[in-house]
């Protein structure tokens, strides 16, 4: 009998998985889904590569050799695949992609139980959970038929149209935007000054439909700076979360600019 690979989202989510089944071959998607253009994520993916070099500029290996990584990775599964999944928006995109590089082959699916969630419809992500609910989940595994193979897969080749940022909620997904969660990071700012890394995590701590990552509310922040809306401290014209202070401008003090 063949033993099986598990595929999963994150290091955070691959690490409490290698606690809980410590002899087990485990794979990490990585690619945040919910985030950016998907057009060409399956194939040379310049234009996801473009989006994300953008995002952080800082990244210290190319986007586009890792994204390739992945693509090769999801091209070379083996037959026997166990793919994990909780209760978040990159997690069920991740699946439906999966089935999308599958072409029909089948895997098993583990959907982890409900854990204890402060976010909205008890929304979680498995860098979450603790090891002993992974291990506890490890005999919930079902084979994925056909059908549910090609639909998952259909969904995927929809959703690859789709640009901005994706969300997951009552079990359908929803497209907006890339800036439409501007307006809500700007009110995360105070009139004073303080650290940017605190406004970005409370920023973060209000994740609904997907989980906001600290790139992601960098990038907007920075952005923010440009457009006039936040000040600050320090002449910093290469966006740094940990050491820039900010300030949130009035709107008086925007219109006057």
């Amino acid at each position: 009998m063949s033993k099986t690979t598990h595929l999963i989202l994150g290091d955070c989510a691959a690490d409490a998985l290698r606690a809980a089944l410590p002899d087990a071959a485990i794979l990490v998607a990585r690619d945040d889904l919910p985030v950016g253009p998907l057009a060409d994520v399956d194939a040379d993916a310049g234009a996801r590569a473009a989006f994300w070099s953008e995002v952080n500029p800082f990244f210290p290996y190319r986007f586009a050799d890792k994204l390739a990584e992945e693509r090769a990775m999801l091209a070379s599964l083996p037959a026997d695949l166990t793919v994990w999944v909780g209760n978040s928006c990159g997690e069920e995109l991740m699946l439906r992609r999966i089935a999308w590089w599958r072409r029909g082959r089948p895997f098993t699916l583990i959907r982890v139980p409900q854990i204890e969630s402060v976010f909205p419809d008890a929304m979680f992500a498995l860098g979450m959970c603790e090891a002993a609910q992974l291990q506890a989940a490890a005999e919930l595994g079902e084979k994925t038929g056909k059908q549910t193979l090609a639909a998952l897969a259909a969904e995927w080749e929809a959703l690859r149209g789709s640009d901005g940022l994706r969300s997951w909620q009552d079990g359908r997904f929803s497209c907006c935007p890339i800036n439409s969660l501007d307006d809500e990071l700007w009110l995360c700012v105070s009139t004073r000054w303080e650290a940017a890394y605190q406004a970005v995590g409370e920023w973060m701590g209000n994740s609904h439909g997907f989980f906001r990552s600290d790139w992601l509310g960098s990038w907007r922040m920075a952005l923010l700076g440009k457009a006039g809306r936040v000040e600050f401290a320090e002449a910093d014209p290469d966006f740094s979360l940990a050491r820039s202070r900010v300030r949130r401008l009035p709107l008086a003090e925007q219109a006057a600019d």
